[in-house]
């Protein structure tokens, strides 16, 4: 039997395609190592970008808070949410084989896939999304560090009904770079999921480093810990460049769907799994070159293109800011018209929005920090910058 469409990596992304496919009448099917294991992160998201799968929230905060320092912070009022990973998979429910892929070849008609025990899979199209990609992966620019853990505590001050989405406040004895801040979703009036995070920065910081980080915050916060029920580490390339497009389809984090300002990556694929169906379903009449070629464009439209360009311009200046500049650089970023930072925030604003959000940030800032963002953007990446501003058309 020829498939349609073989994905590789059955994590949420590709089990998205997978259904998305599925229910465009295409027969898709996804191969992983091993399917039935357990998805591992912990993904949280603002409810109002998972449309139809809002019912796989497993647990839910009316708002967020943001913390820049002692005197400065800010209320979103926006809910938000983690996923209840199995109950996704659940609703997703893509068809999935068990198999190492070792090979893929192409001819005119489609390409087969090689598993790790000789045996074949056939297919139109193959896509990648295993996360990683399946070829070299790029030099980052940026990575995103995190260490977390779900502990039990004495107990604790936070609001029951907001999550902490980034508190910066220093901790007392760290260095000033790299800046962290503390990710917080209360579940119980003893019971927090906790991470130190680096944001973005250009040599990855140890975890022990962010764990000892984590246990000082908390101590300061007075937050005796009494009990470790979990532990997530998280390392995240963020701004590399698209990959190349030949005749398999990268989809998900190896398609480069990871927010270079963020690091989020779950909505975005939810979001755009099912157009990147209805161009597979359009490009298979002519042929799966044609098929890969719809998919990708579908995916990567020229002004989001030029959109992920400024985003990685933030990504650079992020690396480069110590906590006191990263404070005043967040308090600027908030201080903006909701519509702008939920849209920056989701990678769906226009390249007009974009522009009006990166003024505004600039006009907010310090004089000494927006002296050194001048200085920045006169560098090479500054005049891409300056393209990508300035480029009109799709």
């Amino acid at each position: 039997m020829t498939l349609d469409l073989l994905i590789i990596g059955a994590g949420p992304a590709g089990s998205a395609l997978a259904a998305a496919a599925a229910a465009r009448g295409l027969a898709a099917q996804a191969v992983d190592p091993d399917p039935a294991r357990p998805w591992p992160n912990r993904y949280g998201l603002w409810l109002d970008e998972l449309g139809p799968l809002a019912d796989v929230v497993a647990h839910r905060w009316a708002a967020a808070a943001v913390t820049f320092d002692a005197a400065r912070g800010a209320s979103l009022a926006r809910a938000y949410g983690t996923v209840d990973n199995e109950a996704l998979r659940r609703r997703l429910a893509a068809p999935v084989v068990a198999g190492e892929v070792v090979a893929v070849d192409h001819d005119a008609t489609g390409s087969t896939v090689t598993l790790a025990d000789g045996a074949t899979l056939r297919a139109a199209v193959v896509v990648d999304a295993t996360g990683r990609g399946l070829g070299p992966a790029p030099a980052a620019p940026g990575y995103q560090v995190a260490y977390g853990r779900l502990v039990e505590v004495e107990g604790h001050d936070h609001p029951l009904d907001t999550m902490g989405l980034m508190d910066f406040s220093p901790v007392p004895g760290a260095p000033a770079r790299p800046p962290t801040f503390l990710y917080t979703m209360p579940f119980g009036p003893r019971r927090l999921f906790v991470e130190e995070t680096v944001l973005a920065e250009r040599r990855p910081s140890a975890f022990d480093d962010l764990a000892a980080r984590l246990e000082a915050r908390l101590a300061h916060r007075g937050w005796r810990v009494v009990a470790v029920h979990e532990e997530e580490r998280c390392l995240i390339p963020m701004g590399a460049p698209l990959p190349r497009v030949g005749r398999v389809l990268p989809f998900g984090a190896a398609a480069g769907l990871v927010h270079p300002a963020t690091g989020y990556s779950l909505a975005h694929s939810l979001r755009t799994a099912p157009g990147v169906a209805d161009a597979l379903v359009e490009g298979l009449a002519a042929g799966p070159a044609a098929a890969v070629e719809a998919a990708w464009a579908a995916l990567w439209p020229g002004e989001k293109r030029r959109l992920w360009t400024l985003y990685r311009f933030g990504l650079q200046v992020l690396t480069r800011l110590d906590v006191r500049e990263t404070q005043d650089f967040f308090a600027a970023f908030f201080a903006l018209p909701p519509p702008l930072v939920r849209g920056w925030l989701a990678g769906t604003l226009s390249l007009a929005e974009a522009r009006q959000a990166m003024w505004g940030v600039f006009g907010g800032l310090p004089g000494a920090l927006r002296a050194r963002l001048i200085a920045h953007g006169l560098r090479p990446h500054g005049w891409r910058l300056l393209g990508a501003l300035s480029s009109r058309g799709r």
